[in-house]
């Protein structure tokens, strides 16, 4: 009896927890989440009724495990579309926030879940899909108008986000850090982020490139024995008296303090980071460091035409009117074979970078990122093994 009272009691505290869940959903109107959680629990209670009555018959055990083998089936697709997935980190782009062989749980009910465009992107089903479809030639077709249902919050500066960009005709998953929204103007001077002229905070494990110009070698080499410092030793140069070194800003702040360093001051661009960068083009010459200012579009945003922006924005055009945006005699801009003088953006872009400041294939490389290419947040490091295995790393909340 004492143990009935005790599962009874427990049954009506989740119950409870439960309500102020689906109460606490309500009030942040994410609706579909509301009525996804409600009918489960409306199928949970059906399915306690329910069995109750049909575990007396002899079809309750024929029907038992065709069932939960289904539910588990539906459940784990929901799961993948709606609310989380896991990703395996190749590279260093984000060091020293994140490292090549981490594994990152990303959480899509942040921004809401960006929904698959047709049935050959609902994982799992896709592959009977496949077989039984007709029309295999309608895999990159869109069959819904909805793409994203809401979420809990917008996207922030710092956030770490997840989304696909197509390379080479090639659906490629980025993690990177957003430092700029729709509507800002960005500006990157001495590796300083601005928008609308203030600072954008970067993260304290944000790594750069340094020339570290000292008065005397032993006592800063001494210093640099430091674990974050002393394996990521570049160059020296004795003629010039300065070490190169790639180390996060916090670090930097350290050093001075010390009166051996006369002085600390960001590396131009080396030979093996100086790709071509955002937009490609001689007359924005762009580095690393010294970039933009650049506006970022924002949705029915509108913009006047002219030569420059051209240059800036026309992938983003051609993408929103699926057409042929071009220039005629340096001054008519064609869209869909009419001339037109201004453009309204069609949706929300964002700028990222990584924290690995000069080592990161990012916005100053690939331009935009579009809202529809954000899969959502990277929340935690689910598992950490770069050389060895890192228990400080499991289970790391990222911010």
């Amino acid at each position: 009896m004492k143990v009935y009272f005790k599962k009874s009691y427990i049954k009506v505290a989740l119950l409870i927890a439960y309500i102020f869940i689906l109460i606490f959903i309500l009030l942040k109107k994410v609706i579909w989440l509301f009525i996804f959680a409600l009918l489960l629990l409306i199928l949970y209670t059906l399915y306690s009724k329910l069995n109750r009555i049909l575990e007396r018959y002899f079809i309750y055990q024929i029907l038992y495990y065709p069932f939960v083998v289904i539910a588990i089936f539906i459940m784990a697709i929901s799961v993948r579309i709606f609310f989380f997935e896991i990703y395996y980190i190749p590279t260093n782009s984000m060091r020293n926030t994140i490292f090549a062989g981490d594994i990152i749980l990303m959480n899509k009910l942040v921004y809401g879940p960006l929904l698959p465009k047709n049935p050959y992107e609902v994982p799992w089903f896709n592959l009977f899909y496949y077989f039984i479809s007709k029309n295999k030639s309608s895999i990159d077709s869109s069959c819904w108008n909805i793409k994203r249902l809401k979420g809990f919050s917008k996207i922030k500066y710092n956030d770490i986000i997840i989304f696909e960009h197509n390379e080479n005709n090639e659906n490629i998953i980025f993690i990177k850090r957003c430092t700029g929204l729709p509507g800002d103007t960005i500006h990157i001077i001495n590796e300083k982020i601005y928008t609308h002229g203030k600072i954008i905070d970067s993260p304290p494990e944000a790594i750069y490139t340094y020339k570290i110009y000292y008065s005397d070698y032993n006592k800063l080499f001494n210093v640099l024995k430091l674990p974050d410092i002393e394996k990521n030793l570049i160059a020296y140069n004795e003629k010039e008296n300065y070490l190169s070194v790639i180390m996060p800003y916090m670090i930097k702040e350290k050093l001075l303090k010390y009166n051996f360093i006369n002085s600390i001051v960001i590396e131009k661009e080396r030979a093996d980071t100086a790709f071509h960068k955002f937009p490609y083009s001689n007359l924005f010459n762009w580095t690393l460091d010294s970039f933009g200012p650049l506006w970022i579009p924002a949705r029915n945003k509108e913009i006047l035409l002219n030569t420059k922006n051209y240059i800036l924005y026309k992938d983003i055009i051609n993408t929103e009117t699926k057409s042929n945006f071009k220039i005629i005699n340096d001054s008519i801009f064609i869209i869909d074979n009419q001339i037109v003088t201004k453009y309204k953006f069609k949706n929300n872009y964002y700028f990222v970078m990584g924290d690995n400041r000069h080592d990161s294939r990012d916005s100053r490389y690939i331009g935009f990122i579009s809202e529809d290419n954000i899969l959502g947040k990277a929340t935690v490091i689910i598992f950490s093994k770069t050389e060895k295995i890192n228990l400080n790393r499991i289970f790391k909340k990222l911010k």
